[in-house]
């Protein structure tokens, strides 16, 4: 899985209730999940290293800002902590990695102008540049 740029994130923690972590809640009582499998998706998590701005769409309620962070690189810096520390209590092996994009802010454009951002994107998911994937084996 690859997430860029998340305004928050449903945290490894089968103690608070969904969508803040995963218990399941009086929204969504039919919800399990297994920290297990959760934590054994590999994941990169991609921000912009110029989106440290408090816009208008960023979930900015007191609960958020006070257990995730103020900025969305400090709320990823936190889940990726927190993904981390959690495989390594599991004994799973921690599938996980974060990115700052040089020269990108909250815009899409700004990620797209970075141009490794859509091979490493690529290569995360299927393990080979599109180049390497066009051109014919030998």
């Amino acid at each position: 899985m690859v997430l860029a740029a998340p305004g928050w994130y449903t945290f490894p923690d089968p103690e608070q209730r969904y969508p803040l972590g995963l218990r399941s809640s009086s929204a969504w009582p039919k919800l399990r999940f297994s920290l297990e499998r959760y934590l054994r998706i590999n994941t990169l998590v991609m921000v912009g290293e110029e989106d440290d701005i408090r816009q208008d769409d960023l979930n900015k309620s007191r609960r958020i800002d006070s257990a995730q962070g103020l900025t969305r690189i400090e709320r990823a810096e936190r889940w990726v902590s927190a993904m981390r520390a959690m495989a390594r209590a599991f004994h799973v092996p921690p599938g996980i990695r974060f990115e700052l994009v040089p020269n990108a802010n909250h815009a899409f454009e700004s990620y797209l102008s970075h141009p490794p951002f859509a091979e490493d994107v690529f290569e995360f998911l299927f393990g080979d540049s599109p180049e390497q994937m066009t051109t014919a084996p030998t």
